[in-house]
C-alpha cells in the first residue's frame, strides 16, 4: 500500500492514524510539527499522502504546507489532508490556496480515516503526472536574474 505522513502534536492522533493505517496496510511516519514534518518528508521523498495538524508548535500545518508547495525543487508534488479541529473559513480558504487536498474535521471515524488515502489519492493521481513533469522543469530563477515582465 501507500507511504503516508502524519504530522500532529498529539501523540494520541498519530498513535490512532498510526493503527488504523497501518491495519489497511499503509506505512505510516509520524511527526510531531511541521518542522519534523519536512524533515520526514525529506528522508522520505516517496510519500504517497500527509495528513497535517493545523496548530502545531514551532511550525504550525498551514506554514509546512506553503513550505512544500513554495519548494518544488525540494518537496515531491504531494496530496495534503488537513485534519482538524479548525472550522474557520478564512484558515480552510487559505489551507486550500496553499495547497491542502482536504480539509477534514476532528474528530473523524476511523471509516473516514481508511476511506480518505484512496479518495485523495485516486483523485491526485490523474494530475500527478502533471505535476511531476512540471517539478521536473522547475528551474529555481537565480538571484543574479532580472525579471521581465
Amino acid at each position: 500500500m501507500a507511504k503516508i505522513l502524519v504530522v500532529d502534536d498529539s501523540l494520541t492522533i498519530r498513535t490512532s492514524l498510526n493503527s488504523i493505517l497501518s491495519k489497511l496496510g499503509h506505512e505510516v511516519i509520524m511527526a510531531k510539527d511541521g518542522i519534523e514534518g519536512l524533515s520526514q518528508l525529506s528522508a522520505n521523498p516517496d510519500c504517497a499522502i500527509a495528513f497535517v495538524d493545523v496548530h502545531m508548535p514551532q511550525l504550525d500545518g498551514l506554514g509546512m504546507i506553503k513550505k512544500i508547495k513554495d519548494t518544488p525543487d525540494v518537496y515531491s508534488p504531494l496530496p495534503i489532508v488537513v485534519l482538524t479541529t479548525e472550522n474557520n473559513q478564512h484558515k480552510i480558504s487559505l489551507g486550500k490556496s496553499y495547497g491542502a487536498s482536504a480539509w477534514c474535521l476532528k474528530p473523524a471515524n476511523s471509516d473516514q480515516i481508511a476511506q480518505t488515502p484512496r479518495q485523495v489519492t485516486s483523485y491526485c493521481t490523474s494530475i500527478l503526472p502533471v505535476l511531476k513533469k512540471l517539478r521536473s522543469n522547475y528551474r529555481p530563477r537565480s538571484r543574479n536574474q532580472n525579471a521581465s515582465y
